[in-house]
This record gives structure tokens, sequence and C-alpha cells, in this order.
């Protein structure tokens, strides 16, 4: 797939969720082109735990499940390995790259990559591509 629809799915999978502070879409193309779609969502209805906290604090501290560990339950029957991911986020948390590298996915595309974050750290040394999209 290409890497401009694979994230343009992520981003339309995103408007899905109910969470009030970050909508983040995810999209797995398996080996097979096929593709599987998630989104971060609450599994309970709460208030958000997140909601005075800056962009990217306080992860720890949220209830829903992010759109990453949602897509690969929802390839879970197929086989992923090898598998290209789309995120809509900067670079998969921490928790969501474990869940990338435990699955056999070889490479994640994102719009804007940080690298430097603990999820990105963990896919660069368990060789997992991560590419940031350019426009052609």
């Amino acid at each position: 797939m290409d890497d401009l629809i694979g994230l343009s799915l992520a981003v339309q999978e995103s408007k899905k969720s109910n969470c009030v502070k970050r909508k983040v879409g995810a999209v797995i193309v398996t080996k097979n082109g096929e593709p599987y779609t998630g989104h971060n969502h609450s599994l309970i209805s709460h208030t958000c735990t997140r909601l005075t906290s800056k962009s990217g604090t306080d992860l720890n501290k949220c209830l829903a499940i992010h759109a990453e560990i949602d897509v690969i339950l929802n390839a879970y029957l197929t086989n992923v390995f090898n598998s290209t991911i789309y995120v809509s986020a900067p670079v998969p948390c921490k928790d969501c790259a474990n869940a990338i590298v435990a699955a056999g996915i070889r490479k994640v595309v994102c719009y804007l990559c940080n690298y430097d974050e603990l999820g990105g750290i963990i896919l660069l040394e368990n060789n997992v591509e991560v590419v940031q999209y350019k426009k052609e």
C-alpha cells in the first residue's frame, strides 16, 4: 500500500475515537496487502484522566486502549508478521511499540516521527523500520 493512502486511512480511522484528548487511528497492512484498522477508545465510561495534561505527558494515566493495540488485536487472527503499521500519532508509545515488536511488525510509517520518544527507541533497537512520510 502506498504510504500516503495508509496514513490517510489511519487519519480517517482516528475520527472514530471517543477520546476527548487525542484521537489516533492506526492501520496494519499485511504482507498480502490486507488492511486492518483500529483507533484509541475507552472501554469504560469515565472522565478523561489526562484532560488537563500537556500533550505527550501522563500517558500512564490513560485508561483508553491505544490505536496500535486495537489494530493488532483486530488483525490478530491473521498473521501480521512482517506487516507495516501506519499511525496518525508522531510515534507509538512504549506499550504500543512493545506490542508492535512482539507482533513481528517490521515497519512503522507516521507523518512526524519523534525518534527520541521511548517508543521510537524501542522500535529502532528492535530493528523495526520507522519511516516519516515524505510527500513526493
